[in-house]
């Protein structure tokens, strides 16, 4: 069916995976606890931990690589990038100072 469920109401990309022994066991059972199905609590868990941590692309000498920020420094950098110009450039000063 090519990425559509069989009543064809919706589109789903399907991606098959192989898990260790005894995790179906336990996405099961937790699943039945937070009363979803086993694909809900799946794609619960996978986006809840996409949000924690999201992706960063920067391009150097190097070429291109990502990065991971954590949720405190991606609070961090949503802060900075609300300041204005001057006080971005004040807090960069001040963290140079602080990192000797």
């Amino acid at each position: 069916m090519s990425g559509k469920e069989k009543n064809g109401k919706r589109d789903a990309e399907k991606f098959i995976i192989r898990m260790p022994p005894g995790m179906r066991d336990r996405i099961k059972f937790v699943a039945k606890a937070n009363h979803r199905s086993m694909n809900a609590e799946i794609i619960a868990r996978l986006s809840s931990s996409l949000d924690q941590t999201y992706l960063i692309e920067s391009f150097g000498d190097s070429g291109r690589k990502h990065e991971i920020l954590t949720p405190d420094e991606k609070e961090m950098l949503a802060l900075f990038r609300s300041m204005s110009k001057k006080k971005r450039e004040a807090m960069l000063s001040l963290l140079s100072i602080l990192a000797k």
